[in-house]
């Protein structure tokens, strides 16, 4: 992950530089990234998404020629919270609804009910090995791909979580169902392997299966600001509202309101959305170096050159 530190001083260098009489204020622009900017895959951000596999001889470069905005919308996205809330809100909310429609409610058989047990427990490898052994068993039960999906996600392996989910899908159709859930769980994945414009299309079915569903709304959003535009971040912050008012608890929700702020030009919103996003993570010792990036974010919209 990058060194959040070193590209604040670099930012804050690069702008002290450029402040005097010749150089004036730039504050009004947002642009875009460096063709370089590496910005992990399950976060939001303003620049082209690549993993992060350590520090890159780039970095030092991140914010070299940017206003203080555009820096804002390269560090913004990549201010992760140790163990804190999934960047995804997900995958969706561990209920048995992957062949729903109209409510279709039923016991979850033993293994399954195993498996989710341990996929709460953070053991995904484990619950995996449940669902697929369900699934060997059962190959006509969409309800077994779902999970064996959900738990590949839950390790990162979107790719085969894709495969899984379209079979759920595929099993569903052929009865005559579908499911919010499993859309937004297959949205996830698409996100995750940054497919941007089919993870739109699945939470906006699972937004039309079931509008009252949270998830769908805030990962909708999280793709749409992937798209860079204007417009996009405000149909996205949008949806982020919806999420907050339908309940979703996610710190995250300010922290992605305030990068569609931002790239709409509404700044002082952005600053008062890191602000809520800052008194939402809890002060302890292991959120203190987020907090102070979080600061370090503050400061930078509120002293532009």
């Amino acid at each position: 992950m990058m060194n959040m530190s070193f590209l604040l001083l670099t930012c804050q260098a690069r702008l002290l530089a450029r402040a005097g009489p010749a150089g004036g204020s730039r504050r009004g622009q947002t642009g875009r990234c460096r063709a370089d900017a590496g910005c992990r895959p399950t976060a939001v951000t303003a620049c082209n998404d690549r993993p992060v596999a350590g520090r890159s001889a780039g970095d030092s470069k991140k914010c070299a020629g940017l206003t203080a905005i555009q820096c804002l919308l390269i560090l913004l996205p990549a201010l992760i919270v140790p163990g804190g809330g999934a960047a995804q809100a997900g995958p969706a909310a561990p209920r048995a609804d992957a062949g729903k429609q109209a409510e279709v409610h039923r016991e979850l058989p033993a293994m399954l009910k195993q498996g989710r047990k341990l996929l709460l427990k953070g053991q995904p490898a484990a619950a995996l090995e449940q669902f697929q052994r369900y699934v060997e068993k059962h190959p006509e039960d969409s309800e077994g791909y779902f999970w064996v999906g959900t738990a590949l996600l839950e390790q990162q392996k979107s790719d085969a979580a894709i495969g899984a989910l379209r079979k759920a899908v595929e099993l569903n159709s052929a009865r005559g169902l579908d499911g919010a859930q499993v859309r937004v769980n297959l949205g996830n994945a698409l996100l995750a392997s940054n497919r941007v414009d089919e993870a739109i299309v699945e939470y906006k079915r699972g937004i039309k299966i079931d509008a009252y569903e949270p998830r769908a709304h805030f990962n909708l959003a999280r793709a749409l600001l992937k798209k860079e535009t204007p417009y996009h971040a405000a149909v996205a912050l949008t949806h982020l509202n919806i999420a907050d008012k339908l309940g979703l608890s996610l710190p995250e929700i300010w922290k992605y309101r305030a990068q569609a702020y931002a790239m709409t030009k509404r700044y002082d919103e952005a600053g008062k959305q890191l602000s809520g996003y800052l008194a939402k993570l809890p002060d302890t010792s292991a959120n203190a170096e987020a907090r102070r990036k979080v600061n370090d974010l503050i400061n930078i919209l509120n002293n532009p050159p």
